[in-house]
């Protein structure tokens, strides 16, 4: 990755991370998911990536997202 990227969202489920990642993109904020989960047993996480010039305005795309669906 050239660019300057900070992970701001990391879950174990598939749907929320794409929907965290939709949140963000419908904000005009560019995302990478990285996708360290095991396909054979399911486990690990799922990061979402921003890049850290945009972290601030992205933390609170975030939270309001983790508000809504009233996750932690």
């Amino acid at each position: 990755m050239s660019k300057d990227w900070t992970k701001i969202y990391t879950t174990g489920q598939l749907h929320l991370a794409t929907l965290a990642e939709q949140a963000l993109e419908n904000s005009g904020i560019e995302t990478v998911q990285m996708n360290k989960k095991d396909s054979s047993y399911l486990f690990g996480r799922i990061d979402i990536m921003v890049e850290k010039k945009n972290y601030d305005e992205a933390l609170v795309i975030i939270n309001q997202f983790k508000k809504d669906l009233d996750i932690e």
